[in-house]
């Protein structure tokens, strides 16, 4: 089976005055195409810091990231940022939607940066905003939206350029639990169509919903 991500000795340093910190020490994985893997661990363990390696979004000290047969840090800034967008699909904790653009501009903005037509990134749009149930919130600011539906807005984002992969950080970590219950189960159907997920969170019951899991402490896989 092919693999949509290949990590082999993920290593991340920093200097701190005449001290070595290290964010990630050593991490290797490997995530067939349309499995699925939560990482867990607690606050500071390293999870936030694999998962920007894993999606391009910082380059590693030492290491090397495949993702779709694309080996992330021997590529360029730009070539990088073209591949993320039309390959990776980002949902974060706190939302990062654009506070002055509609939710359905925020869905169709990936779609123009990848060079799509008006008509074809609205067609899009409003197909996603349809399958997270927000049609009576296209027109809406995030300031206007809920916090559930600022993550359905911004899952609908992540799935705008069909990607092969969505990389989640505690998507439901500033939730409540019903909303938390939504998110999840739109996941679960994400994960159902064939997209891979990877998830980070602290939470040990969330195991169950993935194919793997891996839990990092102090930058080290422990399992």
């Amino acid at each position: 089976m092919t693999n949509i991500i290949e990590a082999v000795g993920l290593t991340k340093k920093y200097q701190d005055g005449d001290s070595t910190v290290f964010a990630l020490q050593n991490v290797s994985l490997k995530l067939p195409e349309g499995e699925s893997m939560v990482i867990i661990g607690p606050s500071g363990s390293g999870k936030t810091t694999l998962l920007q390696l894993l999606g391009g979004l910082e380059y590693p000290s030492e290491g090397t990231v495949k993702v779709h047969d694309k080996t992330l840090n021997a590529m360029d800034d730009g070539s990088l940022s073209a591949f993320r967008n039309s390959t990776i699909g980002f949902v974060f904790q706190f939302f990062q939607l654009h506070e002055y653009l509609t939710a359905k501009e925020n869905i169709a903005l990936p779609l123009m940066l990848a060079g799509k037509g008006g008509q074809e990134a609205n067609t899009r749009a409003d197909e996603l905003l349809k399958d997270m149930h927000l049609e009576d919130r296209s027109r809406h600011i995030p300031v206007q939206m809920s916090g559930g539906e600022m993550q359905r807005v911004a899952i609908a984002r992540a799935l705008a350029n069909h990607p092969k992969i969505i990389l989640a950080d505690e998507p439901t970590g500033n939730l409540d639990k019903k909303n938390a219950e939504n998110v999840l189960e739109i996941f679960s159907h994400i994960m159902k169509s064939g997209v891979s997920v990877v998830m980070i969170t602290h939470d040990e019951g969330m195991s169950k919903r993935f194919t793997r899991s891996l839990h990092l402490d102090k930058g080290k896989l422990i399992s």
